[in-house]
């Protein structure tokens, strides 16, 4: 028994020390595939970004010197600052090529690069420190600045092969190392093939039987029969994986017959649920016909159309347009609650409101509505006009007893539909304004302040803001007494 643990027991040990040689040549030809991938990934990654900074040193050259021309002939600040913006990105570039670079003539070519940027540095800064300078000196200079320009773009071709040339010794080299590499790799790799061979041939007679005996417990455990037969002489290893067969099959055995009991209690259970659904229906039922029992909007409709029609035919002209008027802002607001509505619908909607104001503040207050005819029929969120033009009447002109205005505009420009609702009214401070401004920038609403005033101006910036995004702009000019003008900027979204 012993000389068997001890036959199996060697088998393990050679299984152990096979895996680890295997595991360990995976690891060194791992690691030598990756780092000469690496080292040539970095080579040519080097080689394609001195390319890319040598072409943008040319064009950042080439910005520098147009910006400090114009320095010289308008003595601007903003050419003088982009010209230093662009000199030390240039000088940047240089720095990263020489950086990359590992041949000193390559590092002392760039050098040449920068010495010339050093010169037409040194003149610049010349210029701007003398205050004596005399027209003669400013075209001197202009044409001296110009000469150092063609002098560094005509270096490019020169300085295009330097930097291939650097690159071609650095694959030059790594391709001797990746041979190296590769011989190495082979030996490794016919090394492993070896040992395998080697260790396959001396554990298939230890294993072989012992797994075909296994394999046929199996097929007794698929068949539904759980009394397994017992293997003698097997290895300690795969007597372990006899144990846990044994206590498998009666495990499963106990597990079909949990399965039955636990499947008599769900078919329970869904009985049960089967009947909570039955009467959640028609609790459902029960509160659909309660909310059907309600005023049907249509309903409310209907009437005003009634009255509006007698009060027509008894001669109250006026009273008939207003009724007719409340009935189409009814039907819009709750139609197009939530939804999307366009631009015309929102003009005809202000048109309506603007009649049944004008009714209710007589001659105190005069509504304008002024939309160019070729403006875009977008689309944007409904009930946006209405609670801006309100805003107008409660906060702007409330308190205005002659002349109070209160306009609409609507127009397109630049690809952009502009909205403008405007009064001449009671304004707002610089404070108040900034406060505004800033719940605006920062997201923040006052729920206190939208609860109180329905819609609010608030709750029109928040469903602007969710249904453009970014892409549109809520603008508040007002100053106190002076009247507040609000202009929402929207893309053209059909």
């Amino acid at each position: 028994m012993n000389s068997d643990n001890a036959r199996y027991g060697s088998i393990k040990n050679k299984l152990v020390m096979f895996l680890v040689s295997i595991l360990v040549a995976m690891i060194l030809v791992s690691v030598i595939s990756n780092v000469s991938g690496y080292s040539y990934i970095i080579a040519f990654e080097q080689g394609f970004e001195s390319y890319n900074q040598l072409s943008l040193f040319y064009k950042n050259a080439e910005l520098m010197s147009k910006n400090g021309l114009n320095f010289v002939y308008s003595n601007k600040d903003e050419d003088y600052e982009e010209y230093k913006v662009m000199l030390k990105s240039a000088r940047d570039n240089l720095n990263a090529i020489k950086r990359m670079s590992e041949h000193k003539h390559t590092i002392w070519r760039i050098t040449l690069l920068e010495n010339m940027l050093d010169t037409y540095s040194e003149k610049v800064n010349k210029y701007v420190e003398q205050t004596d300078f005399s027209r003669e000196d400013s075209v001197t200079l202009y044409n001296d600045l110009y000469r150092l320009e063609n002098l560094i773009t005509k270096t490019f071709t020169n300085y295009y092969n330097i930097i291939s040339q650097d690159v071609q010794l650095k694959l030059k080299r790594l391709r001797l190392s990746c041979y190296i590499q590769f011989a190495v790799v082979l030996l490794l790799i016919a090394a492993s093939i070896f040992a395998g061979f080697v260790f396959a041939n001396n554990a298939m007679k230890g294993i072989t039987k012992p797994i075909n005996e296994i394999v046929d417990n199996i097929q007794l455990i698929k068949r539904g029969e759980y009394e397994i037969k017992k293997i003698r002489g097997a290895a300690k290893e795969l007597n372990i994986l006899l144990m846990t067969f044994d206590e498998m099959a009666k495990s499963i055995k106990e597990h079909i017959q949990n399965l039955k009991e636990k499947a008599q209690l769900e078919k329970k259970l869904l009985e049960k649920e089967n009947e909570n659904l039955r009467i959640t229906n028609l609790l459902a039922e029960t509160k659909l016909k309660s909310l059907q029992s309600q005023i049907n909007p249509n309903f409310l409709f209907n009437t005003l159309s009634m009255l509006s029609k007698n009060a027509y035919i008894e001669g109250a002209l006026d009273t008939s347009m207003l009724m007719e008027n409340l009935s189409e802002l009814l039907r819009y607001s709750l139609e197009k609650s939530n939804k999307v509505s366009s631009i015309k619908e929102e003009i005809e909607f202000i048109k309506n409101y603007f009649l049944i104001q004008q009714k209710r503040y007589g001659n105190r207050v005069k509504f304008l509505l002024n939309v160019k005819d070729n403006l875009p029929n977008i689309k944007l969120p409904a009930m946006i006009l209405q609670p801006l033009v309100e805003n107008s009447l409660i906060h702007g002109v409330n308190n205005i007893s002659d002349g109070a205005v209160v306009s609409v505009k609507a127009y397109c420009y630049n690809n952009n539909v502009y909205i403008q609702v405007e009064d001449n009214g009671a304004g707002m401070d610089s404070d108040t304004l900034e406060a505004i401004q800033s719940k605006f920038k920062h997201s923040v609403f006052d729920s206190k302040v939208e609860q109180s005033t329905n819609i609010g101006l608030y709750n029109v910036y928040k469903r602007l803001e969710m249904y453009y995004g970014s892409q549109f702009k809520f603008l508040i000019e007002s100053e106190r007494n002076c009247g507040t003008i609000i202009t929402i900027v929207l893309p053209l979204v059909y």
